[in-house]
């Protein structure tokens, strides 16, 4: 699995890649890799970040909703 986080303007800052010794669905390997991607960002000092995926199960699960109500 791999993730590859972009600045703004699509330019690569880093690149991450793994070797699981099991198989997943590909919706767990896409949360495993989205996953994996947000805390290297956080380790190297970005806090604020857009997630991108082309499996739409992890993209509901993955983007804030606004509460009920408000």
């Amino acid at each position: 699995m791999g993730a590859i986080p972009r600045d703004n303007k699509g330019d690569v800052l880093i690149a991450m890649c793994d070797v699981r010794k099991r198989r997943c669905s590909t919706g767990l390997g896409e949360a495993m890799a989205m996953h994996k991607g947000i805390r290297i960002a956080m380790e190297v000092g970005f806090r604020a970040f857009t997630l991108e995926s082309d499996c739409l199960a992890v993209y509901v699960i993955a983007t804030p909703r606004p509460e009920a109500g408000n």
